[in-house]
């Protein structure tokens, strides 16, 4: 459905009674341009790469908090996921929230400072920063409120970074904003390198390393000591009378 309102609202871009006559003129310029223009995928690629590894780390948190929060809090405060309901849409809230603030905060540096670098930079660096100082006190904290208040505070931070970095891409090439785009998209892969890496930790750790030894002692003593079949008894049948 949302396709589809996207389409019928969309459907005529010149006649859009939102565009103002410098914002349509640029478009129409840029219509015209050759639509066989090659990118430059080896430079877009190098000048990406940073704002991938950001958009690594910011993957990283966001699945961390989509998967885990819920098991936190049942885990540590054995909270159900109805009883914890609560406390989870406070912590996502929050980062609806950062979403908004994000945006706003960057264009008003721009508006101000006319500095493109620094109404992205600093935003991205203080939500990173914000996130990692509301989610370390959360190991060392044992009531329920003051942790769920301090997620949603990580979470918000977090989430400053959203607006911002879409924007990174547009503003490194207008050009060919979809294959920037695309090159920091692939960042938010994250979680499948998570999954890996901890996959790749625990099978080269000392206690998976015993255990797959236990496992194989075990099994190679099984066959070892396995003892061959018993001989079945002999059978003894009775022989009717007349015969034999």
């Amino acid at each position: 459905m949302r396709s589809l309102a996207w389409v019928w609202f969309f459907r005529d871009l010149a006649a859009h009674p939102s565009l103002t006559p410098e914002e349509l003129a640029r478009l129409s310029a840029r219509s015209r341009r050759d639509a066989k223009e090659a990118v430059p995928w080896l430079p877009l690629f190098r000048r990406m790469l940073p704002v991938t590894a950001v958009a690594l780390c910011y993957g990283w948190n966001l699945w961390l908090f989509l998967s885990w929060i819920p098991s936190f809090f049942y885990q540590n405060y054995q909270q159900d996921l109805k009883q914890s309901a609560f406390y989870l849409a406070g912590v996502f809230a929050g980062g609806v929230v950062g979403d908004t603030v994000g945006g706003l905060w960057s264009d008003r540096i721009l508006r101000r400072s006319g500095d493109v670098a620094a109404a992205r930079r600093n935003v991205i660096v203080t939500g990173m920063l914000g996130g990692l100082v509301f989610l370390l006190p959360v190991i060392m904290v044992h009531d329920v409120s003051v942790a769920a208040a301090l997620l949603a505070l990580a979470f918000f931070c977090i989430e400053l970074v959203v607006a911002p970095i879409w924007s990174v891409p547009m503003d490194i090439a207008p050009r060919h904003a979809g294959s920037t785009s695309g090159m920091m998209n692939f960042g938010f892969g994250a979680p499948a390198s998570s999954r890996l890496s901890c996959s790749a930790i625990s099978s080269t750790s000392p206690a998976a390393g015993r255990g797959r030894s236990r496992a194989r002692w075990c099994c190679s003593s099984r066959r070892r000591t396995r003892l061959p079949h018993a001989p079945r008894p002999a059978v003894r049948i009775p022989l009717r009378s007349g015969e034999g």
